[in-house]
């Protein structure tokens, strides 16, 4: 072992000792928390309280007992509606009901108590306020409420978390945030990773009516949560009750009830009407349900959740060379979801999860120029095992110990033709695609364990999460190889000019280990000054390792600090002033590791005019003249090949976040907020170019270029921490929770957005500006202004409507010239001095429900139309960007038209 070596292991060793000299101290982040003071009529504690809050649902029981100034704090507490009881002999027994905890929340409630000698048992409704004045995030709850009630198209309850400021959508419909690239979030499920280590993104998907509620937190998370740079999503999952429950579901769409997507007038574009169209045929079965109930009651309780989606699209061979051929697309989609909860007393509480997630595409890519030879098959199987234990160790301290193992393989492989060339014509591709098959295995092995203190004016917090995520691939990139026409005539041997330009094949390993570890510890506390003031600090501090991409493992910016307060200027409980500042750390993922050395791996031959159909045989045109398949060959052992590796020593990306704003009740059940935000990201991913040519110096005609650094090595593309990003927002908010028969929610973002990357594998478009200044500019997502509201009422007869709607401001688009204008030997060299410097068109979208209720004893029916983009707007997507043709400035393409949809559900 070196002394470097030894140095940090000593280091590590002295932060893990100065964060357990804190006695093991943690937090929950899926469990809720209720506190408060029980007094006498003259405002003098009560000690020796029993206070017990019960689940309206299942039965199960928490307790606590007042301290001697008459506090009680009850945590560990599963979110879902709760009877408060406090008993003391001599005094009158108080219950409050209707109190609804919801995921990660903390609501203080106080009463008092009368001496009594009668024992009565009183019964009052709970008021619990709707601001949560130590809460210091800026978070928005998705409840079961919007989930079971809103248009949720694909049954996605993700999509909900558009409906929250401060949330963006980039171009693959994932949800963003603070000007950071895709991947730099987290999504946790019961409390641990839903991410899969590719792309950082959702490893599983989960039925919508297996979700409880979920929280999106985009900015001042607490120091519990981590791998994420700008927002957090946690979502907990339902459980059974002591009664049986279940539905059955139906959703239903096809073509007959969809409406063509076509371009129509708009005040900046007066481009023609499409009249002349054929619907594609398109059928969408979703079929789902669930059942739960008492194994034993107030104590054991499972439910089951399964959602199956069945789904066919047809896309169309259009390529001149082949008979038109309309070719399903069919899709296949299964969640099963089974979940067992267990208290074995007062003290100990279970939770056992299994999910099981399988889908397959078939004849993926299919269509237009792409005929079915290149159909492809994607298959998806993720599975996941969570165990989750709470122990509740003393009456004031808390231990919830979390474990996970989970799958995710991912295989992509030819439907039709899997040993055939990958042929490039002008007007037609077939065979199999260049790099298929693939595919790639992922583990992931999970342990959280957290333990929280309370004191009179503390709480103490500390936590420890480690997961391992094996994951082994297979990329046979251009095995058995592509060949490249630049003529759509049929081949003939005795015409030279029929012969293909280039053949492509890898002569290098295909397998290889991306592998990545994530560890971290915490400490936070919670520290409630007075009962108007609460200071919430912490300090987490990150180890990333990923395979291929050089992580500095000990770095300062690896500890992320955090300091927030929540202030009631006022008194009265309603109003809360917060504010905070704190650094956030991502993880990296696997495709940084792939830009970093996995692509260097590959050995790519490049054979120029080479023979056909046998490509490895010497050019019969070019043997006449003495020259073979070896001397036609550039080689991958050549000197200027391209390499790829990754910079040394890079620190993981992240985020610096400055925020202020305030929460006010403005009427019973409605509450009001307004956060100022601005981030800065530093070290994001992307992949730069250490020998990139010299604009001018590309000649075209022989492919001669002068390198920066050195002419006689190939391009040295490596995956760098450079990047960064700036945001900065204002975010409102405005809702009343369902009640009384309506919600409503409003939401408005007023934001800036800039970058110079968008996603990990970012790279510079232009040469002429060798230090990326030309790249720093509006993100792909940036749209001024964001307004979105939904809401729920219920109408006579039964009926009741909900809708949500969406508007945002122009997303920007970047000019380009469309040849390489610069001869730097990069094609779409930019028109403008800053990418994204144009502004396209703006999005507008309406989505209403319908539903008819009837009820039959203990059943119940429910009829449901759904249309999406109610006023079949079109809402551009995609501008031509080429300056100088004369579609430039124009949209080419337009998001979903109106779509329908059908429902029924069958509850029993």
């Amino acid at each position: 072992m070196t002394k470097g070596t030894v140095k940090k292991a000593l280091w590590f060793s002295l932060v893990f000792l100065v964060f357990s000299s804190f006695t093991h101290l943690a937090a929950q982040q899926t469990l809720a928390v209720l506190e408060g003071y029980i007094l006498m009529e003259d405002e003098s504690p009560i000690p020796g309280v029993a206070v017990t809050a019960q689940n309206t649902e299942t039965g199960v029981a928490f307790t606590s007992v007042t301290n001697s100034k008459g506090k009680f704090v009850i945590s560990g507490i599963s979110p879902g509606s709760y009877d408060l009881t406090a008993f003391l002999q001599g005094f009158d027994q108080v219950t409050q009901k209707g109190i609804t905890l919801s995921i990660g929340s903390r609501k203080s409630i106080d009463f008092k108590l009368k001496p009594s000698t009668l024992q009565e048992n009183i019964v009052v409704t709970a008021v619990v306020p709707t601001v949560e004045l130590k809460k210091t995030s800026i978070s928005g709850l998705v409840d079961r409420q919007q989930i079971e009630s809103l248009p949720l198209l694909n049954r996605d309850f993700n999509a909900l978390t558009f409906t929250k400021p401060g949330v963006s959508e980039d171009a693959f419909g994932d949800p963003r945030s603070n000007a950071t690239p895709q991947g730099y979030g987290e999504t946790l499920i019961d409390g641990v990773s839903n991410e899969e280590l590719v792309n950082n993104v959702g490893r599983s998907n989960i039925p919508a009516d297996a979700i409880q509620e979920f929280a999106v937190i985009t900015n001042q998370f607490a120091a519990e949560f981590g791998n994420a740079s700008s927002m957090v999503r946690t979502a907990i999952t339902r459980s059974g009750t002591n009664e049986f429950k279940g539905r059955a579901a139906y959703f239903y769409r096809d073509e007959m009830l969809d409406t063509p997507n076509y371009f129509v007038n708009h005040e900046s574009y007066e481009g023609p009407k499409i009249t002349d169209f054929e619907k594609s045929p398109y059928k969408y079965n979703n079929i789902s349900g669930t059942f739960g109930g008492p194994i034993i009651k107030d104590k054991a309780h499972f439910f089951i959740a399964y959602d199956g989606l069945f789904q066919t699209t047809y896309n169309t061979v259009t390529s001149p060379l082949v008979p038109r051929e309309t070719v399903p697309q069919p899709f296949t989609g299964h969640q099963l979801l089974v979940k067992l909860d267990y208290q074995s007393n007062l003290d100990n509480n279970f939770s056992l999860r299994f999910l099981y997630n399988p889908n397959r595409t078939d004849d993926m890519y299919v269509g237009g120029i792409w005929d079915k030879t290149t159909g492809t098959t994607w298959d998806i199987k993720p599975m996941d095992i969570q165990l989750n234990w709470t122990l509740t160790p003393t009456k004031n301290s808390i231990n919830e110990m979390r474990l996970l193992y989970s799958t995710r393989n991912q295989d992509f492989y030819s439907t039709n033709y899997p040993d055939t060339y990958n042929i490039y014509r002008p007007s037609l591709v077939t065979g199999k695609y260049s790099w298929y098959p693939q595919w790639t295995h992922e583990k992931r092995y999970q342990f959280i364990d957290t333990y929280t203190i309370y004191t009179d004016k503390h709480t103490f917090k500390m936590g420890l999460d480690v997961a391992s995520i094996p994951m082994d691939a297979h990329v046979p990139a251009f095995s058995p190889g592509e060949f490249d026409f630049s003529t759509d005539a049929p081949f003939n041997a005795q015409d030279p000019s029929t012969y293909p330009d280039l053949f492509l094949v890898n002569v290098g390993p295909s397998d290889f280990p991306l592998a990545n570890i994530a560890a971290a510890l915490f400490v936070q506390d919670s520290w409630e000054i007075s009962k108007r003031l609460t200071l919430n600090y912490g300090l987490r501090f990150n180890y990333f390792k990923t395979e291929g991409y050089d992580i500095k493992a000990f770095d300062i910016r690896h500890i992320n600090p955090r300091i927030a307060f929540g202030w009631d200027p006022i008194g009265d409980g309603k109003t809360s002033i917060r504010g905070g500042w704190g650094t956030f750390s991502s993880n990296a993922m696997s495709n940084a590791g792939f830009n970093g050395y996995v692509l260097d791996l590959f050995k790519f031959d490049i054979v120029i005019f080479p023979n056909y159909p046998d490509p490895f045989a010497d050019n019969p045109f070019w043997a006449l003249m003495g020259v073979t398949r070896a001397d036609m060959t550039i080689s991958s052992a050549g000197p200027l090949r391209d390499r790829y590796f990754s910079k040394e020593n890079v620190v993981a990306p992240y985020t610096s976040q400055l925020t202020l704003g305030f929460q006010r009740e403005i009427f019973t059940g409605w509450s009001a907020s307004l956060d100022a935000v601005w981030t800065k990201g530093y070290h994001l991913m992307r992949n730069e170019n250490l020998n990139a040519t010299i604009p001018g110096t590309y000649n075209p005609m022989t492919g001669a270029r002068q390198r920066y650094a050195d002419n006689s090595i190939g391009n040295q593309f490596y995956e760098s921490d450079n990047g960064h990003s700036d945001y900065k927002a204002i975010l409102v908010n405005l809702g009343k929770k369902y009640s009384q028969g309506w919600s409503l929610e409003a939401s408005y973002t007023l934001s800036w957005s800039k970058a110079d990357v968008e996603r990990e594998n970012t790279g510079k478009s232009d040469n002429a500006d060798f230090n990326w200044t030309r790249e720093y500019g509006y993100t792909n997502s940036d749209a001024r202004h964001r307004i979105i509201l939904n809401g729920i009422v219920d109408l006579p007869l039964k009926f009741q409507l909900s809708g949500i709607f969406f508007y945002h401001s122009a997303y920007p688009w970047t000019a380009v010239y469309g040849y390489d204008q610069n001869l730097d030997s990069n094609r779409s060299d930019y028109y403008d001095q800053v990418r994204n410097s144009n502004r396209g068109f703006d999005s507008m979208q309406l989505n209403l429900r319908l539903s008819k209720f009837f009820k039959i004893d203990r059943f119940s029916l429910q009829l449901f139309a759904e249309a999406y983009n109610v006023f079949n707007r079109a809402n551009f997507t995609s501008i031509f960007n080429v300056h100088g043709l004369p579609l430039f400035g124009k949209p080419i393409q337009a998001a979903d038209p109106r779509l329908l949809q059908l429902g029924v559900r069958f509850d029993f």
